[in-house]
């Protein structure tokens, strides 16, 4: 990537940064724009990193046995009558198509379109359960969007779960603990699971002192409020009512599905990964989740052809690499940008040498031309007289 492309008119990182709130940060351009309240452009180096974490979540799933639709993006009204009741206030938050697509409405919950499916296909106790997820975008009509948090359109990771009997949602509510824990895990990202709240099986919440809802938690107390966001959830769904979905069992006799869902918010996972990544230098994020791990910065127009082949040769390695060719900036302001990116090493070509550094400021070298540079990256034979690889 070409940061002179990019939609960037300010320096990185911004003035004061380490006063500003992660939401801001993460809605000033570099990972987000908003064309209005609550409607989010995700910037292509917000695209990487959501991209990485949405890649975390499917790959984990993947692990866990569920498989991945793609659901559609518009519900029939009609389809609201055949699952769980829908409340006036959650219903007028429906964006409601009209004019000829009047009867239907913006995908808001998806439970229904679940519960339609299974109801016209014909299904056999050795088909369930089945489980699936999916990736899409949600919409609500709200009043109060509040940029990265609580938005009009916002993504969700989501999935269901059709079982055959109690045990089985008992065991489909597990699948998604564990799926959910697994991600979490592999992102680095603390959090507070409460069980057992209501209708709800589990409920997911990153706890941060700076923004985010005034809960009671009754894990954490059940007196004080804490600070936190809620990022999953996964319950039985419409388990008091009888939904028009059937199976034959091994008697063949004619026997209720059940169904567990499940809900996680990415654009939420994407700000509470960026806060707890947050240091003084901007966001360190791990290997799995940064956008970039190498920056390349030539330090002037005369060195963009050795910058052109460096960040050929880095490229090729499998490595993320950025191009940070914006000479309206000087050399160490593009530094700091790779660092407040997260990029764990910056290359800067100067007309008489390759300078290497890292973001942790513990390894720097001098590269003597182009062709050391996979050799040294890559760890080949070249490098014998060379240090460790400073990618991390």
């Amino acid at each position: 990537m070409r940061l002179s492309k990019q939609f960037l008119g300010t320096s990185l990182p911004p003035k004061d940064h380490n006063d500003l709130r992660t939401s801001e940060l993460l809605t000033d351009g570099l990972v987000a724009h908003f064309s209005a309240a609550g409607i989010p452009f995700y910037m292509p180096v917000g695209k990487a990193i959501l991209d990485n974490i949405e890649h975390i979540l499917r790959d984990e799933a993947d692990n866990h046995g569920f498989s991945s639709i793609e659901i559609p993006a518009i519900m029939g009204n009609d389809l609201l009558e055949d699952g769980q009741e829908v409340g006036e206030l959650f219903r007028s938050k429906f964006m409601v198509l009209t004019d000829r697509m009047e009867g239907y409405h913006l995908l808001s919950t998806p439970e229904m379109l679940f519960v339609k499916l299974a109801g016209t296909t014909l299904l056999s106790h050795r088909q369930l359960p089945i489980r699936q997820v999916y990736m899409s975008d949600f919409f609500r009509q709200i009043h109060d969007a509040r940029s990265i948090l609580k938005g009009k359109q916002f993504r969700v990771f989501g999935g269901i779960s059709l079982e055959k009997d109690r045990d089985g949602v008992t065991d489909g509510l597990a699948s998604f603990r564990t799926m959910t824990e697994s991600a979490f895990n592999r992102m680095g990202l603390p959090f507070h699971v409460e069980r057992n709240r209501g209708p709800l099986d589990c409920e997911y919440f990153y706890l941060t002192d700076k923004e985010g809802d005034n809960l009671v938690l009754p894990g954490i107390s059940t007196e004080e409020r804490v600070k936190a966001l809620s990022l999953a959830m996964a319950y039985h769904y419409a388990q008091d009512k009888k939904l028009p979905m059937r199976y034959r069992t091994e008697k063949n006799d004619n026997a209720r599905l059940h169904l567990v869902t499940y809900g996680l918010g990415t654009q939420r996972l994407l700000y509470c990964v960026m806060d707890h990544y947050h240091d003084n230098k901007g966001f360190n994020l791990p290997s799995e989740l940064r956008p970039f791990d190498i920056s390349i910065i030539p330090r002037s127009e005369r060195e963009l052809d050795t910058a052109e082949k460096v960040y050929g040769i880095a490229k090729k390695t499998g490595y993320k690499v950025c191009l940070d060719d914006r000479y309206k900036f000087r050399g160490a302001d593009r530094e700091s940008a790779a660092d407040y990116m997260g990029c764990s090493q910056k290359i800067s070509v100067s007309p008489d040498s390759i300078f290497v550094s890292s973001r942790n400021e513990e390894d720097a070298i001098i590269l003597p031309d182009v062709q050391s540079v996979e050799a040294y990256i890559t760890g080949g034979t070249q490098r014998s007289t060379l240090p460790n690889p400073i990618i991390r």
